[in-house]
């Protein structure tokens, strides 16, 4: 899923020079490849009327229940982290199970 960020003004934005961001590196053909079939697969027209914002519906209901002075509550489990070691062979068997 592809998120969208909401825009932000430049005096949102704080500079950070102690920060040591990578240089960017040169991608190889066969992974960018790879990207732009596992995207072109996973690819659906997009409907906005069929999805609700849960995530604003639920913080609302926290808000008003706070209000009433009741505890927030905590709902499920955190996701663990998936463990892989090799994502090139985890790419190439979402796209095998993708085109089967």
């Amino acid at each position: 899923m592809i998120v969208l960020n909401q825009l932000r003004f430049a005096n949102e934005i704080a500079e950070r020079p102690g920060l040591n961001i990578p240089k960017g590196e040169k991608v190889p053909k066969q992974e960018i490849e790879m990207a732009i079939k596992l995207i072109d697969q996973l690819t659906t027209k997009f409907d906005p009327k069929e999805y609700k914002d849960e995530y604003r519906e639920e913080l609302m209901s926290v808000i008003k229940q706070k209000a009433k002075g009741h505890p927030s509550r905590k709902k499920g489990k955190a996701p663990q982290k998936t463990k892989t070691d090799d994502f090139m062979k985890v790419l190439k068997a979402s796209l095998k199970k993708k085109a089967a």
